[in-house]
């Protein structure tokens, strides 16, 4: 069917979705559907996203999704892009044409600049491209680019389309897996090395006789270590100046020791940032109150009263 086919039809049956306004105010007349578009997810390649003013986009390859963001490109969270994926996948149905005058555009959130935008390539060939407007769990509204006409449309989730760029970055600088535990574990700092190790039931610290019970409850809190505070403009070339703290943990599942590294910025706020050594491209901030002294703890904290007399 035809684009101008399709608007004559929808043109009716706007007309006819306004008598059942009339006849039924505040009821959504459902006597006419029709389909917009359909939309296979299996095969799409590419899809691009224009959301607040920013755009990214997510390519899929061989290994998995990649989420790309100007010069940043990184693995996306697999569980999010499934979530996109099913909430674009099918059938994209319409009772009806509600808007054709660019006047009108704002109203429904789908104007230049508005709503989200989204893209969807095979092959390099663009296959949809539309404008999504609305608030989560209200009507959600579409607009085709390059055309006048407005469409009140069915189960397109706004709150899963139009999720940011840092939705589909991985939070994570530590997760550990069910049963693993930490058996040594190291703090650098530039000019001391405190190392932490095990005998029996008991932890040591370059030696010195720690409170057992302490260190288990802080190895228990680094059990999942994340962060949502993505730092977009920390990159390695500032790292290598700033290099402030690692944390190396060995655990019972690995041979390579886990890596946590903190920099320190003082002219920036917040001062801290870190990465992990699994996403070495990827950088959080964080203030003195959060991940430092989650990961950093004060050494006095974890000695043992008797080591301290």
């Amino acid at each position: 069917m035809s684009r101008k086919t399709l608007i004559f039809l929808l043109l009716t049956a706007g007309a006819l979705y306004g008598v059942g306004r009339l006849l039924w105010p505040g009821q959504r007349s459902n006597f006419f559907t029709t389909e917009l578009a359909q939309v296979d997810t299996a095969s799409l390649d590419r899809i691009v996203l224009h959301h607040s003013g920013s755009t990214f986009s997510l390519k899929r390859e061989q290994e998995g999704w990649i989420a790309s963001k100007g010069a940043m490109h990184l693995p996306a969270v697999q569980p999010v892009v499934n979530e996109l994926l099913g909430a674009l996948s099918g059938a994209i149905r319409t009772h009806g044409m509600v808007a054709q005058s660019p006047e009108a555009w704002a109203k429904y959130g789908v104007g230049e600049g508005q709503g989200v935008r989204v893209q969807l390539y095979k092959s390099k060939v663009l296959l949809e491209d539309f404008i999504l407007g609305g608030q989560p769990e209200t009507a959600t509204f579409l607009r085709f680019s390059g055309q006048r006409s407005v469409y009140e449309v069915e189960e397109l989730p706004l709150d899963r389309i139009g999720r940011d760029f840092a939705a589909y970055r991985n939070p994570d600088l530590l997760k550990l897996s069910e049963g693993e535990q930490i058996t040594s574990f190291e703090w650098q700092f530039p000019d001391t090395l405190y190392a932490f190790s095990k005998s029996g039931n008991n932890w040591f610290c370059n030696g010195l006789a720690l409170d057992s019970a302490k260190v288990l409850r802080y190895l228990s809190g680094l059990r999942h270590i994340s962060s949502k505070t993505f730092a977009h403009d920390f990159d390695e070339v500032e790292a290598g100046r700033y290099a402030f703290s690692t944390l190396n943990l060995m655990s019972n599942r690995t041979e390579e020791p886990y890596t946590i590294e903190c920099f320190r910025d003082t002219l920036r706020k917040p001062v801290y940032f870190f990465r992990s050594g699994n996403q070495a491209e990827v950088f959080f901030a964080e203030d003195s109150t959060g991940l430092y002294r989650r990961l950093f703890k004060n050494l006095t904290d974890l000695i043992t009263e008797p080591s301290r007399q």
